[in-house]
């Protein structure tokens, strides 16, 4: 029988007390390898056919094995390139067939693609893509969400032409990224922030996202702003998500220089409206070489994108230094058995309006 997320026993809070002041202290990360979270079980990485530098990946299960998106990153005449593409993979996550890049630019074909960190996932049982891009013919203008269905045609993959997605949860003039999507009754839903937790849930307008739930939890992370990671989805009685967060710090994995550090936590929140954060992570997930790498980098990353599922494991794929894909794999029960309880100490509904 199937523990229920919210009622399993919480790992003890002063062991993660003595935890930030022996492992962190001062809330900055020291050394990385000081400590190794039981609940990783392996880790490997992902090598995609004809793209050795693939990165940032997203997962969902299909057929017999998972689909897997990637970001290609590349030079083309002195301009930033980014392309999406997709992978199949085994259940042993080894890629099958080939893979291939979707063309997000049907509507903009003179503009190069700069499309980037993409997530996939199901909404009623179709597959589609969720990413931010600048179709801006100088690539001056804030970066914005678009999504796409994936359609399979003739063993290979496509997307319908691109749409904007607008909304009135942040200020008009800045890049919105990160928005995390979640299939609540059929319907696609999007986790605009963690804390608040903004929900962003479809009005009228076509493409248009109010956002209608915010709640404010007592929620202490000292690893940089909580942003988004990976889709959420159902498990029994939650939503379970992966977030990252960013801080400046040097680390012996950073040659003791200042560099940024991304990391990565999880994340519950509850299956119905307003949609109430209930546990996350303490501090970042750690261990069993997340953050090492015998290459040279600007950035230490590890980013999330995807996850995948059974009875006691979580797979989730990860971007590591903008250059690589990799997944690890998590003992489900012992991960959820080390989140906290997130107490929620305000509730806002609303709805506001905006012309786009």
């Amino acid at each position: 029988m199937m523990i229920s997320f919210i009622t399993i026993f919480l790992f003890p809070l002063i062991a993660l007390s003595c935890l930030h002041t022996t492992i962190y202290g001062e809330n900055t990360l020291q050394d990385l390898s000081a400590f190794s979270d039981d609940f990783i079980i392996e880790n490997r990485k992902i090598d995609i056919p004809g793209y050795p530098d693939a990165f940032n990946p997203s997962i969902v299960e299909y057929g017999d094995g998972y689909l897997m998106s990637f970001r290609h990153f590349t030079l083309e005449e002195e301009k930033k390139v980014s392309y999406i593409g997709l992978m199949r993979l085994n259940k042993d996550f080894s890629p099958k067939g080939t893979p291939v890049l979707l063309n997000t630019r049907t509507k903009h074909p003179a503009v190069p693609s700069r499309s980037e960190d993409a997530r996939i996932f199901y909404v009623d049982g179709r597959l589609y893509v969720v990413y931010n891009d600048d179709v801006s013919p100088k690539n001056n203008t804030p970066r914005k969400m678009y999504y796409a269905e994936i359609l399979e045609t003739d063993e290979s993959f496509i997307c319908t032409a691109p749409l904007r997605l607008s909304s009135n949860a942040g200020p008009l003039h800045r890049d919105e990224k990160n928005w995390i999507p979640f299939d609540f009754d059929g319907q696609l839903y999007f986790s605009y922030s963690i804390n608040p937790h903004k929900i962003l849930y479809p009005t009228n307008q076509t493409n248009h996202y109010s956002a209608r739930y915010s709640t404010h939890g007592d929620i202490e992370w000292n690893w940089g702003e909580l942003r988004g990671g990976t889709p959420a989805v159902l498990f029994e009685d939650s939503y379970v998500a992966f977030f990252h967060s960013m801080n400046y710090i040097k680390s012996i994995y950073s040659d003791d220089e200042e560099k940024y550090h991304y990391y990565m936590g999880a994340y519950l929140f509850e299956p119905e409206p307003p949609f109430n954060v209930t546990h996350m992570s303490a501090t970042p997930i750690l261990g069993m070489g997340l953050f090492e790498s015998d290459k040279p980098r600007e950035k230490v990353v590890v980013f999330p994108g995807g996850f995948v599922a059974d009875d006691h494991y979580f797979w989730v794929v990860y971007g590591k230094d903008d250059s690589e894909c990799w997944v690890v794999k998590l003992d489900k029960f012992q991960l959820i058995n080390t989140l906290v309880s997130v107490n929620t100490r305000k509730v806002s509904v609303h709805v506001e309006s905006r012309e786009y």
